[in-house]
């Protein structure tokens, strides 16, 4: 993949200070912080155009449309990181060898740039920035007490250190490979969507019956009008057997 057609220009030219650091990193990511916050937006308005309140089963509509952000990006960097990685002849080469010192140099700095890195991190600076700006759109609740702060964590000391990697090239490419986590941000942020909509306890097969079930639904999910439907469905049926009986 040609990493020069990145959005952002991939120079990361600047004086050798902190200040250069964060100037130049975070003007090629603030577009990206744009971009994601005018997703969650997007998706806000198209879920309250699909008829949905401002609760959905219980959890804040802007909730769900910063989850439905969340997939936007970790469904765009996982490919891309993991993408990156099989490109890096370096990174190909500290998998092919393990406990290699040569492999170790060349991680923390080779000849050639890491242009990935350099493409792909502005972008998730810029999505963990939007992430923090919508921290009221977070499900606070106090049983995710110490999982939000170790997501507070996680995106304050990314933010701080992954522009130092990519503006001095130093361990850049590690970058790439923490890049390639985001992954398990893809899978864990389904999985809430799926518990929240109330499929956790799907099940994928019913040896009775021969179809998919579900439990743990609350009670009146369905709608009322279909549920009178069905009991009409049902009463018809019983009639109809009894006049075959008869």
């Amino acid at each position: 993949m040609d990493w020069s057609l990145a959005p952002h220009s991939l120079e990361f030219d600047g004086d050798g200070t902190l200040l250069s650091m964060y100037v130049v990193t975070y003007s090629k990511a603030l577009p990206y912080s744009i971009f994601f916050v005018i997703a969650w937006g997007a998706y806000d308005v198209l879920l309250r155009l699909a008829g949905f309140g401002d609760q959905i089963r219980a959890v804040r509509r802007g909730t769900w449309a910063l989850k439905l952000m969340n997939l936007t990006h970790h469904g765009l960097i996982t490919p891309l990181a993991l993408l990156s990685m099989w490109q890096d002849p370096v990174i190909r080469q500290l998998y092919a060898c393990f406990g290699c010192n040569e492999a170790a140099a060349l991680m923390n700095r080779a000849a050639a740039a890491p242009l990935a890195a350099r493409a792909l991190t502005p972008v998730t600076i810029g999505y963990f920035t939007a992430d923090l700006l919508l921290l009221s759109q977070w499900q606070l609740t106090q049983s995710s007490k110490v999982e939000r702060y170790l997501m507070l964590v996680h995106h304050v000391a990314s933010m701080a250190v992954w522009p130092a990697a990519v503006y001095f090239d130093w361990v850049a490419r590690y970058v790439l490979i923490m890049l390639s986590y985001e992954s398990t941000s893809l899978l864990l942020t389904l999985l809430w969507i799926i518990s929240a909509a109330g499929y956790k306890q799907c099940l994928l097969r019913n040896k009775k019956f021969g179809r998919v079930t579900c439990r743990g639904r609350p009670a009146g999910e369905m709608p009322k009008k279909a549920q009178h439907s069905l009991a009409l469905h049902g009463l018809q049926a019983v009639r109809d057997r009894k006049q075959e009986a008869a």
